[in-house]
């Protein structure tokens, strides 16, 4: 009797817990990264063989927007911005990745030159030896500042202005056109032009960004992440900037 009695105490006391362990990973779950949240489907990527440091773009760029994931990409010297095409199915190689994560990692793992990282939410992918060089682009000190209902063109303009020394640029006469012209709003609380980049990115949304190299020059393209089946809209600024230990004039995107 006494024992029945003990049963029916702890009955709701068990019930509670479990309860509580299910809310728990019900937590977890809502609130896990969209890189480690399962794919539906494949993940495919173009069969770029052989394969070389300016074709990587396109590959990172293609995971990216299968799986609806906020791009920063900085190529390798002397590749521009790389490519970005459409997928042809015919001629793609299935990634056995089955989250967005595994997908990058598997992506990055086919070329020991570029290291990715999640930060502010975002991939962000960089040759392997910019995450640490003092003088490189994007690891620029910069200032904080606040924007209200701007453009992309004007967030990007923002961003360069706020770097530390300064950064010259051209301003882009082209006027974007969908997802771009919706105004953004950002709080940016300083750090480097990497992180005011990715804060102008997070508040658009469906948007990357793209650092390229040529001609000893850099330029910055804030574009749309667009599905893999429509082009890329996005805007262009050329950098007056000088890449470490190279000369030449300013970059022709």
């Amino acid at each position: 009797m006494i024992r029945e009695r003990s049963r029916r105490r702890m009955l709701p006391l068990l019930l509670v817990t479990i309860g509580v362990g299910v809310l728990d990973v019900g937590a977890a779950l809502s609130g896990a990264s969209r890189l480690d949240r399962p794919h539906a489907g494949k993940f495919r990527v173009s069969d770029r063989s052989p394969l070389d440091d300016c074709a990587m773009f396109e590959l990172f760029d293609q995971v990216a927007r299968v799986a609806n994931v906020p791009l920063g990409f900085e190529n390798v010297p002397g590749c521009g911005f790389g490519q970005r095409t459409a997928l042809a199915i015919d001629r793609t190689t299935l990634l056995v990745a089955s989250t967005p994560r595994e997908a990058f990692d598997e992506v990055a793992a086919l070329s020991g030159h570029f290291r990715w990282e999640e930060i502010d939410g975002m991939a962000v992918v960089r040759p392997s030896s910019a995450w640490h060089e003092r003088d490189n682009l994007l690891n620029l000190p910069a200032h904080s500042f606040q924007l209200m209902n701007v453009d992309a063109r004007d967030a990007l303009y923002r961003v360069l202005d706020a770097a530390t020394p300064n950064v010259g640029y051209e301003v882009s006469r082209k006027q974007a056109s969908g997802v771009l012209d919706a105004p953004v709003s950002v709080d940016f609380g300083g750090g480097n032009l990497l992180r005011a980049l990715n804060a102008i990115v997070r508040a658009k949304g469906d948007a990357e960004w793209r650092v390229g190299y040529s001609k000893g020059e850099a330029a910055i393209l804030i574009g749309r992440l667009s599905k893999l089946n429509e082009p890329a809209v996005g805007y262009v600024s050329r950098i007056v900037w000088k890449a470490p230990g190279a000369g030449g004039a300013i970059v022709e995107p």
